[in-house]
């Protein structure tokens, strides 16, 4: 007859007969391939805070320590949504922070580009500045480093869209998990 429990000490001789060298290149693997190209360093700005008159306007949030998502991404609650001014206006802000994004990092063009830009830039600013934002919300430069960054997100909310469920299981613990 087939015994289908193990006992506690077969479970032990089972793992003693195991050899632990077999093991190692396992855990080495893990622990490199583990998100440290998602590390990067970029300088950014807080959002202006003050207080007028006993009312509190601009950004009151500090901290980030969120992964990156584009403002397209399914699932924003308590992820940092990084976006480019030409693609933000007023009406996405509102529809980001009511989605529940943790966070907003702004990246700012080289130059204004068009009047188009200028305006949506300037409502922007007018916006952010006269109301009371409970999260953090940041600017950065676009830089060509920052650029593949958001393209790489960009990259990885597509591949999720279209993956299976299994796919997505192992990209938790494979992806590069931007933070």
């Amino acid at each position: 007859m087939l015994k289908m429990v193990l006992s506690w000490d077969e479970t032990l001789d089972l793992c003693k007969s195991v050899p632990m060298l077999l093991l190692i290149p396992f855990v080495m693997v893990a622990v490199v391939s583990s998100g440290t190209e998602a590390a990067h360093e970029f300088d950014v700005f807080r959002l202006y805070q003050y207080e007028l008159h006993g009312q509190s306007y601009g950004c009151h949030g500090s901290q980030v320590n969120m992964e990156a998502r584009t403002k397209s991404s399914s699932q924003l609650h308590r992820r940092c949504v990084v976006v480019p001014l030409d693609d933000l206006s007023v009406q996405t802000f509102k529809q980001l922070v009511e989605r529940g994004a943790g966070s907003i990092l702004i990246m700012l063009p080289g130059t204004t580009g068009s009047p188009a830009l200028a305006k949506q830039w300037h409502d922007l600013e007018q916006y952010l500045l006269s109301e009371s934002v409970s999260l953090p919300v940041y600017f950065a430069e676009e830089t060509p480093g920052l650029r593949r960054l958001h393209e790489n997100i960009v990259a990885v909310a597509e591949a999720e869209k279209s993956a299976t469920a299994l796919d997505n299981l192992l990209g938790i613990f494979a992806g590069q998990g931007y933070q």
